[in-house]
């Protein structure tokens, strides 16, 4: 639900409220009897308030200042005393200031009070200048916060195609004494016990780039840095009898992520847009590359022998692949109410899983392959208020029961969608 309502050409003010609710009920039952042996339900609420204002003191200089709070209650038989709820409450200010004619400043402060958590004061700021009338500079820094969510600390889930299971953390230690009871585990790699309580993100974050427009081409680059301290990642704690492992969640202690991002648009022959982007993106575990340069940590090499390793085999975070893009091909027509695109999303290699034993990205082994995945949608409106839509994912049937265990196939849909605008 969004309510915007403008009361004078200075003052303006919105409101909106989201909710969501989730609920699964997984059974495991004896393939003879039929008898149940095991029970899983997990439900969630998720209630979204805010309220937003936005005043121009003059044509240079508009503030918004805002506020609302996020309650989110999860219920589970394997939840102490059977739910668990949490409230977010949070305020947050900001001037976008033009000075000099050329230059725009943005400071922004935003207050996050989470009832876990120790309360965050988040402060950004962001420059922009226009070099000519086709070159515009930019650059920011700024700090950011992100709690656990119900999922990393309680969910309870197993893919039925690849045959991974996913504990949050808080079941991680419960989880595994049931998959244990049940024959279906073969090694245990870590104790849950030995991981630590899930607590926030913080990150630090820096970026500079520009924006570039001639005609009917915009390109748009940007360079990033971004230090975050306890990221919340996937961590594989045993190895099932079939062969996939168990993962729950943990804290990283010191982590950095940076590259660059480069995006394009190019509308031509009046109808037809085309977009490109692309990322480089450069990862690592600040604590692990410590380790390495110390010696302290080994792989084994083709003889069977423990040999320190080096910093040009490691690979980085896990499931983050160096190389990313996509490209979309698409055709709008007004006067024939008709829209169509067609889009491919590309991932180089990345990191899939720790094969040595050491738990880092260090071996040609632990990549999964890159791929491509090819979408195809159009869309027609017809009598004003109806819009007709038909689409095909992945278009080629690129599956993977290994790497892509996730992605079911082939995928057509269809949806009708109703639009009524008074004015």
């Amino acid at each position: 639900l969004n309510f915007k309502n403008i009361l004078n050409d200075r003052f303006n003010y919105e409101f909106r409220a989201y909710f969501s609710t989730f609920t699964t009920n997984t059974q495991d039952r004896f393939v003879k009897t039929k008898e149940l042996y095991d029970e899983y339900k997990f439900s969630q609420d998720v209630l979204k308030l805010e309220l937003q204002t936005n005043y121009a003191f003059s044509l240079n200089n508009y503030m918004t200042l805002g506020g609302g709070f996020i309650t989110e209650q999860a219920k589970s038989l394997r939840i102490a005393g059977g739910k668990e709820s949490n409230r977010q409450f949070f305020i947050y200010l900001q001037d976008d200031i033009k000075l000099f004619e050329r230059l725009n400043v943005i400071g922004s402060l935003r207050f996050d009070n989470h009832s876990d958590y120790a309360s965050q004061v988040s402060p950004k700021i962001s420059l922009s200048y226009q070099l000519n009338k086709n070159i515009v500079l930019r650059s920011s820094v700024g700090t950011g916060f992100k709690a656990p969510d119900f999922e990393e600390l309680y969910l309870d889930w197993t893919n039925p195609m690849a045959g991974y299971s996913v504990f949050g953390r808080t079941y991680a230690a419960e989880g595994l004494k049931k998959l244990q009871l049940q024959g279906q585990i073969a090694t245990i790699l870590i104790s849950p016990d030995t991981i630590g309580k899930l607590e926030p993100e913080k990150s630090l974050s820096f970026d500079f780039g520009g924006n570039f427009s001639i005609d009917e081409l915009f390109l748009k680059i940007n360079f990033f840095r971004n230090n975050i301290q306890n990221l919340i990642d996937f961590l594989p704690i045993a190895i099932k009898t079939n062969g996939q492992r168990l993962h729950t969640y943990q804290n990283i202690n010191k982590i950095y992520t940076q590259g660059v991002e480069f995006s394009l648009e190019y509308s031509f022959l009046k109808n037809f847009q085309l977009n490109i982007s692309y990322q480089f993106l450069q990862t690592g575990d600040l604590d692990v590359i410590e380790k390495i340069k110390n010696r302290k940590i080994f792989k084994r090499d083709v003889n069977g022998n423990d040999v320190p390793v080096n910093i040009s085999d490691y690979g980085g975070l896990f499931h983050r692949p160096e190389h990313s893009g996509n490209i979309r091909l698409t055709y709008r027509s007004q006067d024939l109410g008709l829209f169509s695109s067609f889009r491919v999303n590309v991932k180089s290699k990345y990191g899939y899983k720790d094969i040595n034993g050491n738990m880092i990205l260090d071996d040609p082994r632990e990549f999964a392959p890159g791929y491509a995945i090819f979408r195809w949608n159009i869309s027609k409106e017809l009598f004003k208020y109806f819009v007709l839509n038909f689409g095909v994912d992945n278009l080629f049937d690129r599956k993977d029961a290994r790497f892509l265990a996730a992605n079911p196939g082939r995928t057509f849909y269809f949806s009708i969608d109703f639009k009524y605008i008074k004015n």
